[in-house]
């Protein structure tokens, strides 16, 4: 997707920042513990981030596929998936995540997330949607608390 040039700012996790079809995850209807303590900021000047905490990857790896990466453990099973919007995304060492939401896998004690995949801007401690994506939760481990996402 190619990110549309405004005027003025439009956040990163918007539908409106980029140009061509929206296609949303498929989401079980009332299996996912969405995550409450997701926050406009009040103070930001646009008043267009959300406040939020920083998870990052830990002992996987990604696999280019044409859409979807798949997320592998380090015997490369497959523990996730994810989607970009922009470019780049060999290399997972380099890339965050937001957790937005939650859900037990069925008859098992793994939970999955669903993430927001983010990198870092020029800014400390703020954040651009880069893609989105399902995995894990071993996989990923809450890194900073108060980001902001624009």
């Amino acid at each position: 997707m190619k990110e549309i040039a405004y005027d003025y700012h439009v956040p990163s996790w918007s539908w409106m920042a980029y140009s061509g079809g929206i296609q949303f995850m498929d989401i079980p209807l009332g299996e996912v513990d969405w995550i409450d303590h997701l926050r406009f900021d009040e103070e930001r000047e646009y008043g267009h981030a959300i406040i939020a905490n920083l998870w990052t990857f830990q002992n996987c790896m990604i696999e280019v596929h044409e859409a979807q990466h798949a997320v592998l453990d380090p015997s490369r099973v497959k523990r996730g998936w994810m989607q970009y919007d922009v470019e780049g995304g060999e290399d997972i060492r380099k890339e965050d995540c937001v957790v937005m939401g939650r859900r037990r896998k069925s008859n098992s004690d793994i939970e999955e997330y669903y993430v927001l995949v983010v990198r870092s801007t020029s800014v400390d401690g703020e954040y651009r949607r880069a893609g989105v994506g399902l995995i894990q939760s071993d996989y990923v481990v809450a890194q900073r608390t108060n980001i902001r996402l624009v």
